[in-house]
């Protein structure tokens, strides 16, 4: 396997508790570092450990099974603030 095919594997990895640990250190260091070759900001790391605190159980077993790409994505749509009609 290729070092680019790895890369591209490993994006694709869920984010599981661990990435989760990760984005509170993120977080508590103010800092940013990659996660499955994924680079989380402060931000970032921020919106998902806020969203993965807020959610039930259920929830947080379904957002440690994505990608942190995605698992970001969906924290961001769920917490940003709704415009109003």
């Amino acid at each position: 396997m290729s070092k680019k095919t790895h890369r591209e594997a490993a994006r694709l990895l869920p984010i599981g508790k661990s990435g989760i640990e990760e984005c509170r250190a993120i977080v508590r260091e103010c800092q940013y570092r990659k996660i499955n070759e994924v680079m989380v900001d402060g931000w970032s790391a921020s919106i998902i450990v806020q969203v993965y605190d807020a959610i039930s159980d259920t929830n947080k077993a379904k957002l440690e099974q994505m990608p942190v790409s995605k698992a970001a994505r969906i924290c961001m749509a769920v917490s940003s603030p709704k415009k109003a009609a």
